[in-house]
């Protein structure tokens, strides 16, 4: 597997085939002779009132049937309306939502030509890929400083910080607006849009000089779609030292919220496809 994302890109593309999802099953085999059971409740589980009370307002819903619902509706109106594609994230992290099935679904809508629209949604998914491969051959390597880089952790910029700088980022008081908003809508949802976790974590890494580990451990005890390969590559390139060499710069974090979101950070459910 190279290790240039756009030679991998290319490479698959040219060379790799995606295969048809697997149709769905006519009928079940279950064992005879099963205990009538049935699904504990959240107080059966041990959960008190005022727990089980903070998730009433929960927003993302779990189930395939919820997962095809938002896709169908995405794919049908992206990108003409402000559809973040990654709001389907948490499901194919869940095993929800299947990539395989996506990806088939955006090449129907093409009819087998190029289709612009939906060249993000794809570039997304070939980067988890990437990032998978990159996990498997370089073992653990996401989860060190220096990343695939040849040199001390001292060397870095982006290592040490202030523990008073980290905790403002943490909490959304910092000196930015929107990198507030950012990390409110984080810790109250456990979703924020594709460009807006790159503008966060540049803002920490870049402004903050805090170590990028710590900014990416925040995020995996917070984003419902985490997956380790993902999250510890993306923040690996925002700090200089991932695996794909031309893709480790820094972000401009100013120019894509202008770019991104004039408007500013636009709330949870205005994202979600009904």
């Amino acid at each position: 597997i190279p290790n240039g994302f756009s030679i991998f890109k290319k490479k698959v593309e040219r060379e790799s085939l995606v295969r048809q999802p697997i149709p769905f099953p006519t009928n079940f085999l279950t064992p005879p002779h099963l205990e009538d059971t049935k699904i504990p409740s959240l107080k059966d589980l041990g959960y008190s009132e005022e727990e089980i009370k903070s998730v009433d307002d929960i927003y993302i819903l779990g189930g395939e049937d919820t997962a095809l619902s938002i896709m169908h509706a995405l794919l049908s109106t992206f990108p003409e309306t402000e559809q973040d594609p990654l709001i389907l994230g948490p499901f194919i992290a869940s095993g929800a939502l299947s990539p395989i099935l996506l990806y088939n679904n955006i090449k129907k809508l093409g009819e087998g030509k190029k289709d612009k629209r939906f060249e993000k949604i794809v570039d997304i998914l070939l980067w988890r890929d990437y990032f998978r491969f990159m996990l498997k051959k370089y073992p653990n390597i996401f989860f060190k400083p220096q990343g695939t880089k040849n040199r001390s952790p001292q060397d870095h910029p982006a290592l040490d910080g202030n523990e008073e700088l980290f905790e403002k980022w943490k909490s959304g008081h910092t000196e930015h607006d929107f990198i507030n908003s950012v990390m409110i809508q984080l810790q109250k949802t456990g979703y924020i849009p594709y460009q807006a976790r790159l503008i966060a974590a540049s803002y920490l890494v870049h402004e903050y000089q805090v170590n990028w580990l710590r900014g990416a451990s925040w995020y995996e005890e917070h984003l419902l779609d985490y997956s380790p390969a993902t999250v510890y590559g993306q923040w690996s390139h925002i700090a200089g030292v991932g695996t794909s060499e031309k893709d480790n710069k820094a972000l401009d974090w100013q120019k894509l919220i202008k770019t991104h979101f004039p408007n500013g950070l636009p709330k949870l459910e205005e994202i979600l496809v009904k």
